[in-house]
């Protein structure tokens, strides 16, 4: 597969999350740091060009993130990966998490699940490709 392909691939996976993730919660996590963000509402999903773009409004303040987690959310194709409930942005190593058990877990304040869930999406990621 070349990589216009795989582009076009990985943002048809993305986009076709859209409907059933716009408007709903999400935890990001920095797989690097094991850092995470929660964000209250991720929305106005949509592909400009190579582009998902849309916003976040975090529940996480500002000095709490990460600085180029702002409101505005921007992932390049060649930059993405898609999972069942998971994008990943392998430029920062971030993943932008969807799945709302996850999400009320961390809400909770139980982050355990966060060490799995790399070792499970690694595992995945390296499949994919």
């Amino acid at each position: 597969m070349n990589e216009d392909d795989r582009d076009f691939m990985i943002l048809g996976r993305a986009a076709s999350m859209f409907a059933e993730i716009d408007g709903r919660r999400c935890v990001n996590v920095d797989a690097d740091s094991l850092n995470f963000c929660i964000c209250r509402r991720i929305h106005s999903l949509h592909v400009n060009g190579g582009v998902i773009e849309g916003a976040c409004e975090w529940i996480t303040p500002p000095e709490d993130r990460a600085e180029e987690l702002t409101v505005g959310l921007a992932i390049g194709c060649d930059c993405l990966d898609v999972g069942d409930v998971w994008w990943h942005d392998t430029y920062f190593n971030w993943y932008f998490v969807f799945d709302e058990g996850f999400v009320t877990r961390t809400l909770a304040g139980d982050t355990s699940w966060i060490t799995v869930f790399l070792r499970d999406a690694t595992g995945y990621r390296s499949r994919s490709r």
